[in-house]
Parts: structure tokens; C-alpha cells; sequence
């Protein structure tokens, strides 16, 4: 399942964090990512196609850790300079101890 972010319903306007947290009662959970791994960057100079994978180690303010690691699909424009149309998809997501320790 990826995120096709030139989708007609993608979103375009950002959020006010605090009115989220203010509407949940205060209880919006804080987190922060502790490391990021790129990996397996490949570019295809003829069709202008670009892919790869990323992990993340995010922390939660209640210090449980989460690993997330998605798998990057990107259209490029003529020059290969900008990225025209990008594919993010969630490959494995786990929480908790013991989720982190290839990231």
C-alpha cells in the first residue's frame, strides 16, 4: 500500500499541531526520530525512474521506540534534477523493545 502523493485527495494544507492536541484532550503522542538509514539507491538514467529504502528509528515521548522502513519510488523530470511523482510504501513497522537494534 503506497501514498501516491499527486493523488487528486492528497492533502495540501498543513495542520495546526497544537489544535490537534487540544481537541484529543492533550494526549497527542510527541515523537522524535532518533536515526534515519537510506539504503539500495538505484537511478535508471533512461526512464528517469529512481528507487530505494529508508529506516527510521523514531522515539516516542513515553520513550517507547518505533521502527518504520518504506520502500521510495520516484519519477524524475527530463533533466533527472527534480522529482516529478514520488511512491512512498510501508514495508515492515514495529514497536516496542527489541524493534531497533539492524536500524
Amino acid at each position: 500500500m503506497g501514498v501516491d502523493l499527486e493523488h487528486p485527495d492528497a492533502p495540501t494544507t498543513t495542520a495546526d499541531t497544537t489544535k490537534i492536541a487540544q481537541k484529543s484532550g492533550g494526549g497527542a503522542k510527541v515523537c522524535s526520530t532518533q536515526d534515519t538509514l537510506v539504503s539500495n539507491i538505484t537511478v535508471d538514467e533512461y526512464t528517469r525512474r529512481s528507487a530505494a529504502r529508508s529506516k527510521h528509528l523514531v522515539r516516542f515521548s513515553d520513550g517507547v521506540n518505533m521502527m518504520l522502513e518504506y520502500a521510495w519510488f520516484f519519477e524524475l523530470v527530463e533533466s533527472g534534477s527534480l522529482i516529478k511523482h514520488a511512491v512512498r510504501v510501508l514495508l515492515r513497522s514495529v514497536r516496542g523493545s527489541g524493534c531497533c537494534e539492524d536500524v
